[in-house]
């Protein structure tokens, strides 16, 4: 990043709201190069937005789940 958090934020940002990158919004929460990032709200809205969609996503599999259009691989066999 380089001192170049704005521009960092703003790229983030694209990823997460293009869905590209909620596949691993945990390692926007993990990675040190990200530490410095972390403090500024709108990062922590950037992470908001991927833990609601992860949220949302989880929803929908358990209802899946519950009506039977999708197998249920949390039980144990």
């Amino acid at each position: 990043m380089l001192g170049g958090d704005d521009e960092a934020i703003i790229e983030l940002q694209r990823t997460v709201t293009d869905r590209f990158g909620l596949q691993v919004w945990w390692y926007l929460e993990l990675e040190p190069a990200y530490a410095n990032l972390r403090k500024d709200p709108w990062f922590q809205e950037i992470l908001v937005a991927a833990r609601n969609h992860i949220a949302g996503e989880r929803e929908a599999l358990d209802k899946l789940r519950a009506s039977g259009l999708a197998p249920d691989r949390t039980k144990s066999h």
